[in-house]
């Protein structure tokens, strides 16, 4: 999975395999525990997942170094029959330290934080 934040700070899209880009809801969260976000095709709970992350720009100079990490999903619900969409849970498994730092600033940045890392 790809997720990659656009130029515009409130614009995150998320690319799946060889899928077309999935453009994500004011809702779409990213912190250090994990991501919440929306796809086209359903994803098996406890898959395990590795990401490629690409934010617009970072003050650490490390912008053309993508964050990458490992995750499992923990949940996947269809949002709505009609529309064939689902809202996927994934939680990161062993990140590093600094890897949680990028994504906290990341996050924190774009205005997806959870709410529990919102208050920390």
């Amino acid at each position: 999975m790809t997720y990659q934040h656009t130029q515009q700070p409130d614009e995150v899209v998320v690319f799946i395999q060889d899928s077309d880009g999935n453009r994500q809801p004011q809702t779409f969260q990213l912190c250090p525990l994990g991501v919440q976000f929306y796809s086209d095709r359903r994803i098996e709970e406890f898959e395990l997942m590795e990401f490629d992350l690409h934010p617009a720009e970072e003050s650490s100079g490390a912008a053309d170094k993508p964050i990458k990490c490992t995750g499992a999903v923990v949940r996947c619900q269809e949002v709505n029959e009609d529309d064939g969409k689902y809202r996927i849970w994934i939680k990161f498994l062993d990140a590093p330290q600094e890897t949680c730092d990028r994504l906290k600033c990341t996050a924190r940045k774009g205005k997806h934080l959870c709410c529990f890392c919102e208050n920390f």
